[in-house]
């Protein structure tokens, strides 16, 4: 079925940028998440696996109780641990490209746009998880609501006309195959529920747990995106095989939940990096003050900037003897 691609208007009518279908729209506002196939070729996936193959000693093991993702009673417990890894980005070239070329692929920026809104910007930094055979999973967490009930501010879901937006958003590229075998589950359409997640249904206790998580099931190259207002954890890992997903996570242009871009590390990627890539590396700050956006045009991807008036600058200048207000 041929599913034509549109365009998103600002509030002036103008052309802002190249969008998502209307119907992926509406998927991702009925359950909070969105499957994307086939966004990496096999000669990708294959090539991300033989560099992280390279790099076993970077990753950091969760064995220690005070930092496993489980109860010790939870179902959701399992002998094994997984492991993390979280400095792909810095890793010396050739080996960190595929993964900084994430940040602004030809392929994904469209949904980033949609999702977080022209002038997204990389908030954590990439987190590369290794699950081997027999290795825990992670209780429910995420969501609208704090586990009293009240508003979590920091990671809301809003829809208003064509527009969708969150406040942080989870891209999620497989690497390995997931087949009923474990790993992420996402509770359906919970970035808009007005009540917290149970205790006992978030450490996988209840009888009726496997009926309400949908587990997805993905080939290597695939892409998941899901609010972080949306509810989520993992099963134990089942398979033979080791699992490995690297997840990236986006906010809007003026919003920021970590403090990544104050670290030496995330500032050396920076300006190491292209400038379709530095676009996503800014600080957190409005559009309408020189922020780089990233569009896709002819299939590549375009860097353009919503520039505020020379005249307002310059007078703006004189007012507070610095370049922006």
């Amino acid at each position: 079925m041929f599913v034509r691609k549109f365009h998103s208007f600002n509030h002036f009518g103008k052309r802002f940028y190249t969008s998502i279908t209307q119907h992926e729209k509406f998927l991702f506002d009925l359950n909070g998440f969105l499957i994307v196939r086939n966004v990496l070729s096999g000669v990708d996936v294959d090539n991300i696996n033989n560099i992280i193959d390279d790099h076993g000693k970077d990753f950091q093991h969760r064995q220690e109780e005070s930092v496993r993702n489980t109860a010790q009673e939870s179902p959701l417990r399992n002998s094994n641990a997984r492991s993390d890894c979280g400095n792909v980005l810095s890793w010396q070239k050739p080996d960190c490209l595929p993964f900084r070329q994430l940040l602004a692929h030809a392929k994904l920026v469209p949904y980033l746009n949609t999702f977080c809104g022209q002038g997204y910007r990389l908030d954590h930094l990439p987190l590369l998880i290794s699950q081997p055979p027999q290795s825990e999973g992670f209780r429910l967490h995420g969501g609208p609501l704090y586990e009293s009930g009240l508003l979590n501010p920091f990671l809301q879901y809003k829809q208003c006309g064509p527009t969708v937006w969150n406040t942080l958003i989870n891209m999620s590229v497989v690497l390995t195959p997931h087949q009923n075998t474990g790993g992420l589950v996402l509770l359906r359409g919970s970035h808009k529920s007005g009540f917290p997640v149970p205790e006992d249904l978030a450490e996988g206790f209840t009888d009726d747990f496997l009926e309400h998580v949908y587990q997805p099931v993905t080939q290597p190259g695939d892409v998941i995106f899901f609010s972080e207002a949306t509810t989520h954890g993992a099963l134990p890992w089942t398979a033979n095989h080791e699992r490995r997903v690297i997840l990236y996570r986006f906010s809007p242009p003026n919003i920021a939940y970590s403090r990544s871009y104050e670290s030496e590390s995330f500032n050396n990627v920076r300006n190491d990096s292209t400038e379709n890539e530095k676009a996503v590396l800014t600080k957190p700050y409005h559009t309408r003050v020189d922020r780089a956006l990233l569009d896709v045009e002819n299939g590549n991807v375009v860097v353009k900037t919503e520039t505020r008036a020379l005249e307002k600058k310059d007078f703006d200048k004189k007012v507070f003897q610095a370049n922006y207000f």
